[in-house]
């Protein structure tokens, strides 16, 4: 039988040379992979809110409550605001918006009162709007004024929907996160006249007041797909008096 023999087998400079690069790849990953995937979390998000005036003067705007049914009467300027902030914590990449009302009603942006109306009895209008860039804690409105034809006034009250909505390829599916998020302040700094600047800030601002979870507002309302938010709100089209 042959003698069992001891092998000694040294490294050569090869084995040394995949060593070292073998962890210096687990550290550069091991640094850079946290805020990778910390950043791939952050994505922008929305609080939508709906006002309106009966009159068409902006000086008599109003909150529009969700259930709220607002009526319209043929020869009424009906003035609507669509608004929405980005209570997340990434701006809005594309991020698109429109606004889409009945067949029936003739649509314009508030501030060109020049500007024809959109008129297509038998068509859904809407406008689209790109509010890039969307930064987190900012807001993005959108004013329109809403009329009835006379060739399209309904001969009995008839109901229609409003739908706001907003498209970004960052929405994901629920509109909420399982973890809290570092966000903007809730609200900014109050500036008055005569104090020191900067300011100090105050303990509402402290740091951890600022880490909160991030969801769609108003909470419950929002219908929330991935890549898409959406709200509504109703009107009724009275016929001639």
């Amino acid at each position: 039988m042959m003698a069992l023999q001891d092998v000694v087998t040294g490294r050569d400079g090869w084995d040394w040379l995949l060593l070292i690069v073998s962890l210096v790849a687990g550290a550069i990953a091991i640094v850079v992979f946290p805020p990778w995937a910390l950043e791939r979390r952050r994505r922008p998000e929305v609080d939508i809110l709906f006002q309106v005036s009966e009159t068409g003067e902006p000086e008599q705007m109003r909150d529009w409550k969700p259930d709220e049914v607002v009526d319209l009467r043929p020869g009424q300027q009906l003035l609507v605001m669509a608004a929405m902030c980005n209570v997340g914590d990434r701006s809005g990449d594309a991020t698109l918006v429109n606004l889409v009302v009945p067949g029936l009603l003739n649509l314009r942006l508030a501030r060109d009162e020049e500007a024809e109306p959109i008129v297509a009895p038998n068509m859904s209008k809407y406008f689209a709007r790109s509010p890039n860039p969307w930064t987190p804690g900012n807001w993005f409105v959108m004013h329109v004024k809403l009329t009835v034809s006379a060739g399209t006034v309904p001969p009995a009250p008839l109901r229609g929907r409003i739908l706001f909505t907003i498209s970004d390829e960052r929405f994901n599916r629920t509109g909420r996160r399982w973890l809290p998020s570092v966000l903007p302040p809730a609200e900014p700094a109050t500036v008055v006249a005569g104090e020191p600047w900067p300011p100090r800030s105050p303990a509402s601002h402290r740091w951890w007041r600022s880490i909160r979870w991030v969801t769609a507002k108003p909470h419950g309302r929002i219908y929330t797909t991935r890549g898409n938010r959406d709200d509504v709100r109703d009107i009724r089209v009275l016929p001639q008096p």
